[in-house]
């Protein structure tokens, strides 16, 4: 039986990139919001210090396009000519520095709005915030997390992260869907970190996290397919066994040595929750990212409904 059940529904085959609109395409990216150096303490406190050092930086939607089409959801990899591949926890870490070990961040999604109130000090006046909303707009359910800041970094927000980015890599795998709400930062990071034939010229060193080589100014991408989906097919198609980096990371400089927990939980197969999302990190898919030998993986776990 092939694992591979979605058929022509998924966006990958002939038929459907042929008549897909590529200029529907959209991700939504926030706009970088300029530290104030009174909170950057409460900040470190909360374990955002690494991720708010990630400037603002241009995604490549197309880039983004081309990765959803050979994202398979049934396995939750990249199906390139190279093998399979995925973004892990490991990756997570490595590129935004946000934890991955720690508590699920799980809890109410339908809080009340006096919640708004009793932590912001203002109401909520727009109902439409409850949902996604926009790139630069938060869901309500995340607040009773953020009550007592002395606790937020005791939860695996790169867990958390992760789960969504897979949720949208298999909700547009599907065709004709248009909006990647997921984050996009990351998957184009590792796609550049990975796949440096693809990368634009970048003469900035890796520093921790390493997401901030892509986020400078001052890029040249002169040898890369820029917003052109076409070329990125067509690479995508011929990459050779050189082209895929399976440990970018290694021989880099950490701010801090990594915690050997921390770097087990990036080769475990299980679960990973962002309230209401449940996904599948299926590390014994892709060993190969780990320095391992890669055996026939585990039947798949189906999650249901």
């Amino acid at each position: 039986m092939s694992l591979l059940t979605m058929g022509e529904a998924h966006r990958g085959t002939v038929a459907n990139i042929a008549t897909y609109d590529v200029s529907r395409f959209r991700t939504r990216v926030h706009e970088f919001v300029p530290m104030d150096p009174m909170i950057q303490p409460y900040v470190e406190l909360a374990g955002f210090g690494h991720i708010s050092k990630i400037m603002s930086w241009s995604i490549d939607n197309k880039f983004i396009l081309a990765l959803c089409e050979r994202w398979r959801p049934e396995t939750h990899t990249f199906w390139f000519p190279t093998g399979e591949c995925t973004v892990t926890l490991e990756d997570v870490y490595m590129l935004l520095g946000l934890r991955v070990e720690g508590k699920a961040v799980n809890g109410k999604t339908n809080c009340a709005n006096s919640i708004c109130m009793e932590l912001l000090d203002t109401d909520l006046l727009d109902d439409n915030v409850r949902g996604q909303g926009s790139g630069s707009s938060m869901h309500i359910m995340y607040l009773p997390l953020l009550r007592h800041i002395d606790r937020i970094c005791s939860y695996s927000w790169g867990s958390a992260c992760l789960a969504y980015l897979y949720s949208s890599l298999c909700k547009n795998s599907h065709k004709d869907t248009s909006t990647f709400s997921g984050c996009a930062v990351l998957l184009q990071a590792w796609g550049w970190s990975r796949l440096p034939s693809l990368a634009p010229v970048n003469n900035n060193p890796f520093t921790f996290p390493y997401a901030k080589k892509w986020s400078a100014r001052g890029m040249n991408y002169s040898r890369c397919p820029r917003h052109c989906i076409t070329q990125y097919r067509n690479l995508l198609d011929h990459l050779r066994p050189t082209d895929f980096i399976w440990r970018p990371y290694l021989n880099m400089d950490h701010e801090h040595q990594v915690n050997p927990e921390d770097a087990a939980v990036w080769t475990t197969c299980t679960p990973i929750i962002r309230f209401t999302t449940v996904e599948m990190h299926n590390t014994d898919r892709v060993k190969l990212q780990f320095d391992m030998v890669q055996s026939i993986p585990d039947p798949l776990a189906s999650l249901g409904e």
